[in-house]
Parts: structure tokens; C-alpha cells; sequence
């Protein structure tokens, strides 16, 4: 992406839409660092010119609830490396870019809303017949997670914090769909420091990233007949109540923020031993 003229910033709007992003950036997993890349393509990303407020501090009640709640060690891939790589190429960045002109002066400096799209033929299946096994809810909301993570991160790395618990956490959200199923994800990234998946000798007050998952919202009913037929696709039961939860994702880092945010420890997600 260019840089923006100064000169113009001022007539700027408070927010600004970018489009297929190459994000490349990294962090450390483990005693001693391991370094994990992230090369991820963005579809759409709003940015804004002041950050999103954090949910609440990494000391507070109700992260100490959330975390007693939520107790290491979680589960993991064992005898298997969660740091096992299935794609071809190991080729990435020694530096960490968000997509912007390093250097330059930038009047959208803080992500606020990350959308992935899982249309079809994006789903995990067969090419050939992408229909026969669409990609599930479970795995949408990882991958909105960790589309999250990546960009808290590369802004961490930006703002050149060291890898430790983060004085002023970094706030950024995601919404994941394929057209019909929504799901929205509230990320806060507390700390760069990640400890193993499976260390037994957690200390009670480790700080730790927090991820609030609002999954599996059904904006309406897609019927879709046979293949030949695909002009009589008919929808129905439409759920406003899900729109509006996507208008409140798109506004919400325009017209407030994330106080007072007091989610029910069981509805609350701590997502992933890994971040």
C-alpha cells in the first residue's frame, strides 16, 4: 500500500478500507523462541486512526476469573509438533510487514476489523467437488482467530514492543463467512511471550491472549436446487439480529469501544494454547 498524502489527512474520514493484503509477520513459540511465520492474504481490513479500546486490562477480575476458568495445559497435537507446516513452501520474510509502506507516514495506523471470506471455492475439500465437505464452523473461527493474532501481531511488531506481557494491549476484530454463516471474534493480544502448549508449571498469574467467539449466527436459509436449477436458489428466514451484529462489528471502532464488557464466564471463549 502508498502512503497518504500529510497534507490531505486532515480531510480524511476516521477510517479507512483496504483490500487483498499480504500480511507477513512472525512470533516466538516456546523456551527458547521458536520462530513461527504467518504469510496470510487479507481480503478486506478496516483501518483507523485511533486504536480500538481494550476489553479490559490483562490484571483485572475478570481476566483472573477467566484465566482461573480456562486452566493450562490445554490440549494439544501430541506425539506431534503443533508447529508441524504442511505447505510446500518455507520461504518467509526475516522482518514483519502489515501490508503498508515501511517508514512512511500512516494516518490508519491501528487495524480495527479484519472480514475472511469462505465462500465457495474456498472451503477445505475435494477442488473437484468443493460442495461434499464445506468447511466446518470449528474451523472458520480458528482461522478468524488466528487472522487476529497475526494482525495484533505485525502491529506489535511495528510499534517495536519487546517479547514480553504488553503494557496497552492491542485490540483488533474479525468476521468469518461464507455468505450464510457469520461468525465474529473479539481478540486481545496481552502478551508476546508463548510459552509451550504443554508446560505443566503454568504460574496462576500468567497473562495470556484472549479471543471472545460469537459463532455459527445464521443470517438466512439458502436453498439451492439441483445444478441446473441454480437461477430458483430461493433464501428465507432472514435473521436481522445477525445484520445487526455485523453492523455493530463495522461501527463499533467508530462510535465506541469495548468498556464495560462483561461477558458470562460460559459464554466467554479463552481460545488456543498456542497464543
Amino acid at each position: 500500500l502508498v502512503p497518504f498524502n500529510l497534507s490531505t489527512a486532515a480531510m480524511l474520514p476516521k477510517r479507512w478500507t483496504t483490500r487483498d493484503r499480504l500480511l507477513e509477520t512472525h512470533y516466538f513459540y516456546g523456551n527458547p523462541g521458536r520462530r513461527v511465520a504467518f504469510a496470510e492474504n487479507q481480503d478486506l481490513v478496516i483501518y483507523g486512526t485511533e486504536p480500538i479500546h481494550p476489553f479490559d486490562r490483562s490484571d483485572s477480575d475478570y481476566m483472573r476469573d477467566l484465566n482461573t476458568s480456562h486452566s493450562p495445559p490445554f490440549s494439544s497435537l501430541g506425539p506431534m509438533s503443533p508447529l508441524i507446516d504442511l505447505e510446500s513452501t518455507y520461504y518467509y520474510l526475516d522482518e514483519s510487514s502489515d501490508g503498508w509502506v515501511a517508514g512512511a507516514p500512516r494516518p490508519y495506523p491501528y487495524p480495527h476489523l479484519i472480514t475472511v471470506n469462505h465462500s465457495l471455492p474456498s472451503v477445505w475439500s475435494d477442488f473437484l467437488e468443493p460442495e461434499a465437505e464445506p468447511i466446518t464452523a470449528e474451523q472458520r473461527q480458528a482461522i478468524a482467530v488466528m487472522h487476529c493474532f497475526a494482525a495484533a501481531v505485525a502491529h506489535a511488531h511495528r510499534l517495536g514492543l519487546p517479547r514480553t506481557d504488553l503494557s496497552t494491549p492491542i485490540c483488533v476484530e474479525a468476521v468469518c463467512s461464507d455468505g450464510v454463516w457469520f461468525d465474529f471474534v473479539s481478540f486481545q493480544l496481552n502478551t508476546l511471550h508463548v510459552p509451550e502448549a504443554n508446560q505443566s508449571n503454568y504460574p496462576p498469574d500468567l497473562v495470556r491472549n484472549v479471543a471472545w467467539v460469537d459463532g455459527s449466527r445464521r443470517l438466512f436459509d439458502k436453498i439451492v436446487p439441483r445444478r441446473s436449477q441454480l437461477r430458483n436458489t430461493k433464501y428465507r428466514d432472514l435473521d436481522m439480529q445477525v445484520f445487526s451484529r455485523l453492523a455493530a462489528s463495522y461501527l463499533w471502532g467508530l462510535v465506541g469501544h469495548h468498556t464495560n464488557v462483561r461477558l458470562p464466564l460460559g459464554e466467554a471463549s479463552e481460545v488456543g494454547s498456542s497464543i
